[in-house]
């Protein structure tokens, strides 16, 4: 039957279902990430996040440098 372009009735229905749940979990996937977007951030507290959050931006900026100093020697 395949040869003259018939298909089994069962098999298409499958597809069916199959290609239509596929499309409802991407639309609820973009609904998602466009109602995150619209969600605001909280406000920052006066002076920003603090001294702790400046400093492990500073040890996590050292720690960058140091690594591709490493992989830099490697080479």
């Amino acid at each position: 039957m395949s040869k003259i372009n018939i298909f089994e009735p069962l098999s298409v229905k499958k597809q069916i279902i199959k290609s239509a749940n596929e499309a409802a979990s991407m639309i609820l996937k973009i609904d998602d990430i466009i109602s995150a977007t619209k969600m605001k951030a909280p406000p920052m507290p006066p002076g920003g996040m603090g001294g702790a959050w400046e400093e492990w931006v500073a040890w996590a900026d050292i720690q960058a440098w140091e690594s591709n100093k490493i992989r830099q020697n490697k080479k």
